[in-house]
């Protein structure tokens, strides 16, 4: 049976990091993208749907693949505890990440233009989505290279890593996982006076049988 969804805080306050404040909805007039990633609009029900306040999101999801993505995405997340996404700016943990399909929905692939429908527009339409394989190659690992500390105790700092790859691929219940870097500079509208802000989302996915969206979040600040 399809579960009731409503809107929930904590999912939403993830994704705030983005933006930059928290509270009450915006005001009707507040312009979507100050400087932000994400929309000023946007809110995160309890089964990980993204939209705007106030539309009227379609909720048929089978109740059993709400639980099924709750675990594999707490799953996915506790192969990264006590790790961290490291840059310039500061650190960003890993946070557990799904969006339940509705249950006539048919994903193959995971691609930049799924990730945009998933998140109902609600990114800034500027910012350029990067899908990679999660495999030891690509932009995505040369920046796991770069930002792990280095080896103070023998043990290899690519390891969690690699573990959590390693996770991924033995999961029965997904396929297609894959890194994805929306964002990674600032980008600007000059004529509508917005612009894509500096704290950029990552994610580490796959798909489940059903087309659910299943992994973690994490973040990274570009100035």
């Amino acid at each position: 049976m399809p579960t009731h969804c409503q809107p929930n805080s904590a999912k939403q306050d993830i994704l705030w990091t983005c933006i930059g404040k928290r509270g009450a909805a915006p005001a009707p007039d507040e312009q979507e993208w100050r400087w932000n990633v994400i929309s000023t609009q946007v809110e995160v029900y309890t089964c990980g749907m993204v939209g705007r306040y106030g539309e009227n999101l379609k909720h048929d999801h089978d109740s059993s693949e709400i639980e099924r993505c709750q675990q594999l995405a707490q799953e996915a997340a506790e192969t990264m505890a006590g790790q961290v996404m490291t840059d310039d700016e500061g650190t960003h943990r890993f946070h557990p990440f799904y969006i339940v399909a509705n249950r006539d929905t048919s994903i193959e692939k995971i691609t930049d233009q799924v990730i945009r429908s998933a998140f109902s527009n609600t990114i800034y339409p500027l910012v350029e989505i990067e899908v990679e394989p999660l495999e030891e190659r690509g932009n995505w690992w040369d920046t796991v290279i770069s930002c792990v500390p280095g080896d103070n105790d023998n043990q290899d700092p690519l390891l969690p890593w690699r573990g959590m790859i390693q996770w991924f691929q033995q999961q029965p219940e997904l396929h297609d996982s894959v890194f994805i870097n929306i964002g990674s500079e600032c980008v600007t509208d000059h004529q509508a006076g917005s612009g894509s802000g500096c704290v950029f989302p990552r994610l580490i996915v796959g798909l489940t049988k059903a087309s659910s969206i299943v992994g973690m979040i994490t973040f990274v600040s570009h100035s």
